[in-house]
C-alpha cells in the first residue's frame, strides 16, 4: 500500500524543533523519506508548500525564501493540535517518517 504523506505534515513535524526551512531543505527531506519508506511518496511539489502556507497563516508565512513558524504559533506544534496534520496515518509509520526528519 503507498501512503502519500502532504507538505502540511511534513511542516508541522519539521518545524516543530526548529524556526524554519528551506525547500531545497523539504526535498532533502523527502528523498530521505521515500528512500528509507519506499511505499511513501511526499508530496513537497510547489503547488502543495505553498497551499500548505497560504492555507495556514497563523501558523506558517514566508520570509524571503524560507518557511518560517508565524508569531505565536507554538499552541499548533502541540498534542493534540499536531494531531489534526497527521490524517489517518498507522503510528508505525507516523513515527518513522518523523524519526527522518
Amino acid at each position: 500500500m503507498c501512503h502519500k504523506i502532504e507538505s502540511n505534515f511534513i511542516l508541522i513535524h519539521l518545524l516543530k524543533n526548529k524556526h524554519s526551512c528551506t525547500i531545497n531543505d523539504l526535498v532533502h527531506l523527502k528523498r530521505i523519506i521515500e528512500k528509507n519508506l519506499p511505499d511513501v511518496f511526499v508530496d513537497v511539489s510547489k503547488h502543495s508548500v505553498l497551499d500548505t502556507v497560504t492555507s495556514f497563516p497563523k501558523i506558517f508565512k514566508w520570509n524571503e525564501n524560507k518557511i518560517i513558524k508565524s508569531e505565536d504559533s507554538d499552541t499548533y506544534f502541540t498534542e493534540p493540535i499536531i494531531d489534526y496534520f497527521d490524517y489517518d496515518l498507522e503510528e508505525e509509520l507516523k513515527q518513522e517518517i518523523i524519526s527522518l526528519l
